[in-house]
């Protein structure tokens, strides 16, 4: 069952820059025609990122972005886009301002719209880890550190299965506080994890330089 914390952090990036990227980048990945959604597509990236396959983005955007049949240009336009957010991820990631945050959209959208993001972002993560040779089964007893993580894999999976409706709610601030409570939990969870798998994120991307 996932543990929902109390207190928020939302890190050190304004609310709207991170709203302004998401919109962006939807709108390319729309010229693009790409029917993968923005907030999985960053998922999978911090996903790959966090369990040392950041080598693979590029390939896996590519497939990504080869199903689309867009306007000239767009293609390269989303490709550029991306990699820019694996840049800005990284750095987010490996940040000790703790700013980084799962890219959803903003607070306007409904809530059926952002719980469903933040579905999407979470199954995102775990395709990224498994495609990075990470194991989801939990199959790592040799390791001090696979308990925590396999808990957090578990809470992840669970959230990315999850409903949350308004009207499970007496009034829509109640609802947005058990969204923000679930995005909090996600947000620690990764960078978290990312912590913990940090001797496996052997370069830097776009880098040879070992840290």
């Amino acid at each position: 069952m996932v543990a929902l914390s109390t207190v928020f952090f939302y890190g050190e990036v304004p609310l709207t820059e991170r709203f302004a990227e998401y919109t962006v980048l939807h709108s390319a990945m729309t010229r693009a025609q790409v029917p993968i959604a923005v907030s999985e597509l960053h998922g999978g990236i911090c996903g790959l990122l966090c369990a040392g396959g950041g080598s693979v983005i590029p390939t896996w955007v590519d497939e990504c972005l080869g199903d689309g049949d867009p306007v000239e240009g767009a293609l390269d336009t989303a490709r550029n886009q991306l990699r820019e957010l694996e840049l800005h991820s990284w750095r987010s990631l490996m940040g000790a301002g703790l700013d980084f945050y799962p890219l959803l959209p903003e607070d306007d959208a409904s809530l059926e719209e952002r719980v469903g993001a933040l579905a999407l972002w979470c199954h995102g993560f775990l395709f990224g880890l498994d495609l990075a040779g990470f194991p989801l089964d939990g199959d790592e007893a040799d390791d001090p550190g696979a308990g925590q993580l396999g808990e957090i894999v578990n809470d992840l999976s669970e959230i990315s299965r999850a409903g949350l409706s308004a009207d499970e709610f007496d009034d829509e601030d109640e609802a947005d506080f058990a969204l923000a409570e679930l995005i909090e939990h996600v947000r620690v969870s990764v960078q978290i994890m990312f912590e913990e798998l940090e001797s496996t994120q052997t370069t830097s991307p776009g880098s040879e330089t070992t840290h």
